[in-house]
């Protein structure tokens, strides 16, 4: 009788032995897929942190007394409203960065005028619902 047991639990043994290689591949596989998600968060991560480094030295220019660095200010913005980085709360702030300017006139104009104002649309690609 206890030659069975040992003889049955030797056959477990073997199974779990034939085992253990798939285990480990699976094991492998799983940290695999875990590293990947890891690495295009992180890339992610680090273009939307350089996409708002880039919103800020924008916003710095618009508010120079330099109207060339004012207008370069407000072209980096709308370029950067475009962006795939620039989700929704992004554009909404890139419209009220801009709400002062189209109050007033064109801030890309350096003569003052209001020939190629621009509209939150335009600075949002079209995707403001709320008009300024």
């Amino acid at each position: 009788m206890i030659t069975a047991t040992g003889a049955s639990s030797s056959g477990w043994l073997d199974v779990l032995a034939n085992l253990g290689p798939i285990a480990t591949g699976a094991a492998a596989l799983v940290a695999l897929i875990v590293g990947i998600g890891t690495v295009r968060q992180r890339r992610d991560t680090d273009r939307r942190e350089q996409w708002w480094k880039r919103a800020q030295w924008a916003l710095e220019l618009t508010l120079s007394d330099d109207p060339a660095k004012v207008a370069r200010g407000y072209s980096v913005l709308t370029y950067l409203a475009g962006s795939d980085l620039a989700g929704a709360d992004e554009q909404d702030l890139l419209v009220a960065a801009w709400e002062p300017a189209l109050e007033n006139d064109d801030p890309m104009s350096e003569d003052g005028s209001d020939d190629e104002a621009a509209t939150s649309e335009e600075i949002t690609g079209g995707t403001d619902t709320a008009s300024p």
